[in-house]
């Protein structure tokens, strides 16, 4: 049995986080139980995280992201193509916490038919610097805001979507965890004789000494 690391998840948009309450609960639901321990709703604005010491601040209090963008504002302008919104956050997010801890959101699509093809080809970016990209239609979302409701009435491609940010957050929590076991593993190996040899020497000194 594999066992999973719980994530500190951050969303982050230029949307306010009601366009993405939706998301919030679906995490917080009992679907993502033994992979959510936590959401950080975080909110990129051009003075309070736009550039650099803030925005990393913020990234480092969490252990996975979403970059959620939501085509309300007109156009799928992420990175790649003329006035992007998320260029160097993206590649913040990536450097500081990896690639594969980094899941780019598109919502609110008329439909979803070709769509993830057409980004990821017009903006290679986001697969360069995300482990993986979901794009979701406005007529996914929830009769009622929870997730109860999400998970009872979602379309197969939504439970799709949701399948696939769950198989990506999986597998980097289990490599996570078989880190932090490699590296407990690796000092016994080394510390445990070292000790050995310390107590050793301590013991032939006051043998030496009597």
């Amino acid at each position: 049995m594999v066992l999973l690391s719980k994530f500190v998840v951050g969303v982050f948009s230029r949307e306010d986080s009601s366009t993405y309450q939706w998301l919030i609960d679906l995490l917080l639901s009992a679907e993502f139980r033994t992979l959510v321990k936590d959401v950080r709703p975080v909110a990129i604005t051009n003075t309070a995280c736009g550039g650099s010491g803030r925005l990393a601040e913020e990234i480092r209090k969490c252990t996975f992201s979403i970059l959620y963008h939501s085509k309300r504002r007109g156009r799928l302008n992420i990175t790649n193509v003329t006035d992007s919104l998320y260029d160097q956050e993206l590649r913040d997010l990536s450097m500081i916490l990896g690639r594969d801890k980094v899941l780019v959101l598109v919502d609110d699509l008329d439909d979803d038919y070709g769509a993830h093809h057409r980004i990821t080809v017009e903006q290679p970016l986001i697969s360069e610097l995300a482990g993986l990209m979901v794009v979701f239609c406005g007529s996914d979302k929830p009769l009622r805001s929870t997730a109860e409701s999400y998970q009872r009435d979602a379309a197969p491609r939504v439970k799709n979507n949701i399948a696939q940010m769950k198989r990506q957050m999986s597998s980097v929590s289990a490599i996570s965890k078989g880190e932090r076991i490699s590296w407990v593993r690796c000092l016994l190996i080394v510390g445990v004789p070292l000790l050995l040899i310390v107590v050793i020497i301590i013991l032939c000194v006051e043998l030496i000494h009597h």
